[in-house]
């Protein structure tokens, strides 16, 4: 019986949202993200934001100069505990929207390849939100291990679709002998 990768997949989004919630609550921040990577774009998977004014489920352009899009191109965790006179002021639409403090790290597919990011930013620099820098390492680790069991089952699925048309060119060519 074939996996359905829609339903995994809305399982998957439904259990990281209970995440990010989660961690939002624990660490007393406005914003938990995850977001994936879409060709040049980063796009939120889920989020649990309590700032009305901040961009959700809008894709921001990779070359902006964003912290994710930083996490992203080093392939490195990322901590910026106040961004007021550093780089990340200048064209990033998250410091735009008041977040100065930013907790970031790499979701990778496991190939290796970049999956996108799961953050946590706040107004501040709040020792709170640093203090809960490896329950969100925790986080990650449970969030790629499901990227891996998504990754076994796409892959299970294809050999389960390629076994199909095998059988039924054995079939159709034992048929017309």
């Amino acid at each position: 019986m074939a996996v359905d990768l829609s339903i995994e997949t809305a399982l998957l989004l439904e259990r990281w949202q209970g995440i990010v919630n989660s961690m939002a609550q624990v660490a007393e921040v406005p914003c938990v993200l995850i977001n994936r990577l879409d060709k040049n774009e980063i796009c939120q998977a889920v989020g649990s934001v309590s700032v009305p004014t901040f961009y959700c489920g809008e894709p921001v352009p990779l070359a902006l100069n964003t912290y994710c899009s930083q996490v992203i191109s080093s392939n490195q965790p990322l901590l910026v505990e106040n961004a007021i006179g550093t780089r990340y002021e200048n064209n990033n639409p998250t410091f735009a929207a008041g977040f100065s403090y930013y907790y970031g790290l790499p979701l990778l597919w496991p190939s290796g390849k970049t999956f996108g990011t799961l953050c946590m930013l706040d107004f501040s620099s709040p020792d709170r939100a640093s203090q809960h820098c490896s329950l969100l390492t925790l986080f990650k680790q449970a969030i790629e291990y499901d990227l891996q069991m998504l990754q076994q089952q796409q892959d299970l699925l294809k050999r389960e679709q390629q076994a199909d048309k095998k059988f039924i060119q054995l079939f159709l060519c034992t048929r017309q002998k």
